[in-house]
């Protein structure tokens, strides 16, 4: 028993360490922000569609770095949700072997909520594995764009990274805005993306209290 306890003592300060880290991390990068800011008789539009629809107000922004690299802290699922885009090209996002996004079809796809969801297989630490990928115009051959792609905005397709909705390094919420370059413009909606850590089970939690409550009456009986 005191064995057991020992193991899950330790299990209990090492989900404490855990807890208190961030999940993710952008390493380098180019401070920027979202929508890019870019200006133009072919602009679009100078707001970024699906943020204003999820943060409920016309020219939202969000602070965050081009040309970074994202980093996973720890070892984790992670929960990744499709935000929308307002897109004419084909663009799609890849990660643990599954890939959503637009496909042919509706060229905007902005509703405030997640268009779609799902929980990545168990991911271990280190640079996040992960790419877009973009066909349309002229494009014979799609565009990859990979975690780590040092493509400055408005010179070909590319992503912004924000964490936690900020300017800051390190965050447990990661939003990637991603950029076709299809128009003279760097709004950054084309694709959305969130990636959350998944909490952890509450069963994980019960196992370690039970365990603690079990050598409590132990050691009551014993005495």
């Amino acid at each position: 028993m005191k064995k057991i306890l020992m193991t899950a003592g330790a299990a209990l300060l090492a989900m404490g360490t855990v807890a208190s880290a961030a999940t993710f991390s952008i390493i380098g990068g180019v401070a920027d922000s979202v929508p890019g800011g870019s200006t133009g008789s072919q602009l679009e539009t100078p707001e970024n569609e699906v943020l204003d629809a999820l943060l409920g107000a016309v020219g939202s922004s969000m602070d965050g770095f081009s040309q970074g690299t994202v980093h996973l802290n720890r070892d984790t699922v992670l929960r990744v949700e499709v935000l929308g885009w307002e897109a004419g090209w084909i663009n799609t996002f890849t990660i643990d072997g599954t890939t959503v996004g637009k496909a042919v079809g509706d060229s905007a796809l902005v509703t405030g909520d997640p268009v779609s969801s799902f929980d990545t297989s168990f991911m271990t630490a280190g640079d996040l594995d992960f790419f877009f990928k973009s066909i349309g115009g002229s494009l014979l051959v799609p565009v990859v764009v990979a975690n780590g792609d040092t493509t400055v905005p408005g010179a070909g397709p590319n992503f912004i990274a924000s964490l936690d909705a900020s300017d800051q390094t390190d965050g447990d919420v990661l939003w990637l805005f991603f950029d076709d370059n299809a128009i003279a413009g760097d709004n950054h909606d084309d694709l959305v993306i969130r990636i959350s850590a998944v909490p952890l089970p509450a069963g994980a939690l019960l196992l370690l209290s039970g365990l603690g409550a079990l050598a409590l009456r132990r050691k009551r009986n014993a005495a």
